[in-house]
């Protein structure tokens, strides 16, 4: 519970930030594929007009994806930080507590 309490302000928002990460990450691959479809089928000049749409897409959804996985990378490190922190703590008080036959074995 303690743990929690000191975790979850970055480790929420590190698994907000992986979500939208692996959802931009799944909408690459569709977007390609609607590229694709738009290239196929146009046999006008309008190419540019039917496929900016899906590569101004692809972009950002690169960008979004970039930007939320270094976030999620950093929170997790943050709370990775925090717990070994309020662990390494806990266990140092604890051996200060110990009788000296504690210590002993």
């Amino acid at each position: 519970r303690t743990l929690w309490k000191l975790a979850a302000p970055t480790f929420v928002p590190a698994g907000a930030c992986q979500l939208v990460a692996l959802l931009s990450q799944l909408a690459i691959p569709v977007m390609v594929m609607k590229l694709l479809g738009a290239v196929e089928n146009s046999l006008t000049s309008s190419i540019l007009n039917e496929a900016l749409p899906y590569v101004l897409g692809i972009f950002f959804l690169s960008i979004t994806n970039a930007f939320c996985m270094h976030r999620y990378q950093f929170r997790s490190y943050q709370s990775g930080i925090v717990i070994r922190t309020a662990v390494t703590s806990a266990i140092y008080e604890k051996s200060l507590r110990l009788s000296p036959q504690g210590r002993e074995g």
